[in-house]
């Protein structure tokens, strides 16, 4: 094993996908990119074209594994391979999904009141969760598995390998991603960015950690794994592509992640998906 050898993780969120531009719970339905989604993911393409990326894992979700063929298109020759995996999916809305959000509850209904007349408020508490879908405390346990399941085995081989530093890009979902890299984060028990919120990732943005592992001083055969965050919230490719026109009926459109609700009158759609 070369003590040198590192594994960058580049965690990427989905370009705006069609259920972005509503005022809807999106959870897995898979709905596509849309055409400004697509202008995103081209030009995250092209801006790590020069970052050569040897697995690209993906959500089996439209919208992520548009995004990563995007980012794998750009990429020079020979290029690598795409591997999806359903852990890597958002959080599912259940009987939501589809339907409206309503950003208070109606006075005098209770939650199960709401769901019986099609009314989906949003959720206050990380422990609750509309029937059929999950919490971001259910959301928080898959992430935990989708770690240790689908992201660090590959990490571990090339670790292992010591073939030099590798690079593995992660195309998900802004809700999952902001549960994944602090699973990843909290492995390293030196971290001192494990409390970091990784809520509010824009369309196409991305967070950067790298992992190795490190000798235990005075323990020449013993190693422990570190994870360094580097970049976090990276969107400057964005910066060429003008927003479309979209219609609105309110001032400030709604963006949501987890269970932190932010008022942003810049934002285009909902960061529910």
């Amino acid at each position: 094993m070369d003590k040198d050898t590192s594994v960058a993780l580049t965690f990427i969120r989905h370009g705006e996908s069609t259920d972005n531009l509503l005022p809807i719970w999106a959870g897995w339905r898979d709905a596509p990119l849309s055409e400004h989604g697509l202008a995103q993911a081209t030009a995250l393409g092209a801006s790590l074209a020069s970052t050569r990326f040897d697995l690209i894992l993906a959500s089996t979700l439209k919208r992520a594994y548009t995004t990563a063929e995007l980012v794998l298109e750009a990429q020079s020759l020979p290029k690598s391979r795409i591997v999806t995996s359903p852990l890597l999916r958002e959080q599912t809305r259940g009987i939501a999904e589809g339907h409206p959000w309503l950003t208070e509850t109606k006075p005098g209904m209770t939650l199960d009141e709401h769901y019986a007349q099609g009314l989906f408020p949003i959720h206050r508490e990380r422990w609750q969760k509309f029937p059929g879908g999950e919490s971001v405390d259910d959301l928080a346990r898959r992430a935990e598995e989708a770690v240790r399941e689908v992201i660090l085995p590959h990490v571990l081989e090339r670790l292992e390998r010591g073939t030099g530093n590798s690079h593995i890009a992660i195309a998900s979902h802004g809700l999952f991603i902001a549960e994944m890299i602090p699973v990843l984060l909290k492995m390293d028990v030196t971290s001192a960015d494990s409390n970091t919120t990784f809520k509010g990732m824009k369309n196409t943005a991305w967070t950067r950690v790298v992992v190795n592992f490190q000798e235990v001083e005075g323990q020449q055969s013993c190693k422990t794994l570190r994870a360094r965050l580097s970049d976090l919230n990276r969107y400057e490719h964005l910066k060429d592509i003008a927003p479309e026109n979209v219609v609105n009926t309110t001032d400030s459109v709604q963006t949501f992640s987890g269970d932190q609700v932010n008022y942003d009158s810049s934002s285009r759609g909902d960061s529910r998906s």
